[in-house]
């Protein structure tokens, strides 16, 4: 699909991935305060194998302000029990730092704030309370990031050290909350 589009000046790092029909998303390193020029090959047809008629556009990448992003998977996540590198990735926008925590979780001894927890609802528990315990703390710092601005950074967290082992596969279960830290959330 890649060579379906051109643009110029020249993207690194072009990644195109169709999306169900209705659009295409386009993931590359653009550079800041640049106007790109797109186009689309006359031989790109749509779902219905019709020919797309409008196939050129620009698209300006700006740089007025920086906005951070932390984003990842929500919710309960499934680890491949056949994986001997258990492992959880968030993409990290312009954060310099962030907090993490581990918890080996028990709802069994606070089950009210587990479910806080399970509903998405921690934010006046963690802003308004310092101690946040959904369950034994096995983790918890700041990790600086030497990444670039306006450039997404994958953090990768091994989940190895959390887990118990037996016969070379992990197994068990952790709660891992990774936010901004206040000094980085204000730089954004």
């Amino acid at each position: 699909m890649g060579d379906m589009f051109n643009f110029e000046p020249e993207l690194e790092g072009v990644e195109i991935e169709y999306n169900g029909g209705f659009y295409v998303t386009v993931g590359n390193k653009s550079k800041a305060n640049t106007t790109y020029d797109i186009s689309i090959s006359e031989e790109c047809q749509d779902i219905h194998g019709q020919y797309i008629t409008d196939r050129t556009g620009k698209q300006t990448v700006g740089n007025d302000y920086v906005w951070g992003s932390l984003t990842g998977e929500k919710g309960l996540i499934t680890v491949d029990p056949a994986t001997n590198e258990p492992t959880y990735n968030c993409l990290v926008y312009n954060y310099k730092s962030i907090k993490v925590k581990v918890f080996r979780p028990d709802p069994f001894k606070n089950y009210k704030l587990f479910e806080k927890y399970r509903s998405n609802n921690l934010w006046e528990y963690r802003h308004k309370k310092t101690n946040v315990k959904i369950g034994e703390v096995l983790d918890d710092n700041v990790e600086n990031l030497d990444i670039e601005q306006t450039i997404p950074f994958i953090k990768l967290f091994n989940l190895k050290k959390y887990l118990t082992e037996k016969d070379g596969r992990y197994y068990g279960h952790v709660i891992l909350m990774v936010e901004p830290t206040m000094e980085a959330y204000s730089e954004c």
